[in-house]
């Protein structure tokens, strides 16, 4: 028990000069690199980076493949629209408009898909920003 009680102040005080020892080495370390701390904060973002590109692969694409949609049937509308002034009358072209429609929600929900995809796939820099979820403003 005797050199245990002579241990324990020296156990102390070591304590207390060891911060002040590692302090001082990691502001000369500081001085000359960054790099470990970048490597430890890209590492602690790691988790945070594949949450967020899974994330905007599930909602990314959807958002997408409406806006899409929404856009082609605006043009759509409006082609039809200017086609329905100029021709005999709207009939055959109605009739017509049945396939093409389809057509282009084939396309639209293809090509929200793949945008939705890539943008989601690109949000791995910036976790969780608007164009990984496909909802800054039109490209």
């Amino acid at each position: 028990m005797k050199p245990l009680k002579k241990l324990i102040p020296s156990l102390a005080a070591l304590l207390m000069l060891a911060p002040g020892a590692f302090a001082a080495e990691g502001a000369e370390a500081k001085g000359d690199s960054n790099e470990g701390e970048k490597v430890l904060q890209e590492t602690a973002m790691l988790p945070v980076k594949v949450i967020a590109v899974s994330t905007a692969l599930v909602v990314g694409p959807a958002i997408s493949t409406l806006r899409k949609e929404g856009e082609i049937m605006g043009k759509y509308s409006k082609a039809l629209a200017q086609e329905t002034i100029r021709n005999d009358g709207p009939t055959p072209l109605m009739l017509a408009s049945i396939p093409g429609q389809t057509l282009n929600v084939i396309g639209g929900l293809g090509t929200g898909l793949v945008t939705g995809v890539e943008k989601a796939l690109g949000g791995f820099e910036n976790p969780f920003s608007e164009d990984s979820f496909s909802l800054a403003e039109s490209q």
